[in-house]
């Protein structure tokens, strides 16, 4: 019995449990976000740009909240079809937290600092949790993956001007440590899926005559989930 436990716990959800476990996801996400948005403190009226961003309460519609809530359930139905029960902590944070702090970068383009503090408060509890289902060595990876990719982004965003803001530097150690836990492939994959999709964005829009900054952290989001599509894939 304790062995056909541990075999569970290593390997992926079948197909059927992961779409109930995304299924179940977007029900307590729809459920939980408009409260999460009346919560969120807004930045300090002296901000550069804090007087030009809609409320984050006004973003409660019911198309934000549910188009939200379905993609932080199908991010989470693929990384528990594609990855081992062990490991998925750190892939709940991100379809929660994560992927409700692109969608608000999204409409406004500011990402909540509160939000990614709760996320990283999250993942220090799901770096125990990992080491305990899985292994240490996980953990570890993850652990090292969160820190690597915000310190790569905080190097981008101290020595250019590439359209990365403060607030994508806070998201990557979300997207980090899922990606670490996943492994080195998935890591490398999402940063040049992530990188090349905000960089395909960017250029399209100066192509269709908009300068300004736009939103970096939903191409950032894709580096991830698309990574582990295509470890499954290959």
């Amino acid at each position: 019995m304790s062995g056909l436990k541990i075999a569970t716990m290593t390997s992926a959800m079948p197909w059927w449990a992961a779409l109930v476990s995304g299924i179940l996801l977007t029900c307590c996400l729809s459920l939980a976000i408009p409260g999460v948005l009346r919560r969120l403190p807004e930045p300090h009226p002296d901000t550069p740009g804090a007087h030009t961003k809609p409320p984050y309460e006004d973003l409660a519609s019911l198309r934000f909240v549910l188009s939200t809530a379905v993609l932080g359930g199908l991010g989470f139905a693929l990384a528990a079809g594609t990855q081992p029960v062990s490991q998925l902590a750190p892939w709940l944070v991100l379809s929660c937290g994560g992927l409700l702090a692109v969608a608000i970068d999204a409409v406004t383009t500011w990402i909540p600092r509160h939000l990614t503090y709760l996320c990283w408060a999250a993942l220090t509890v799901s770096f125990p949790v990992v080491g305990a289902l899985d292994s240490w060595g996980v953990a570890v990876r993850m652990a090292l993956g969160a820190l690597a990719a915000a310190a790569l982004f905080w190097l981008i965003w101290r020595i250019t001007s590439a359209g990365i803001g403060f607030g994508d530097v806070r998201l990557m150690p979300a997207l980090g440590a899922a990606a670490g836990a996943a492994g080195w492939d998935v890591w490398l994959a999402m940063l040049v899926i992530g990188t090349g999709v905000g960089a395909g964005w960017g250029i399209l829009l100066r192509l269709r005559g908009r300068y300004g900054g736009f939103a970096y952290g939903p191409a950032l989001m894709v580096g991830p989930f698309a990574g582990i599509a295509l470890q499954g894939l290959l």
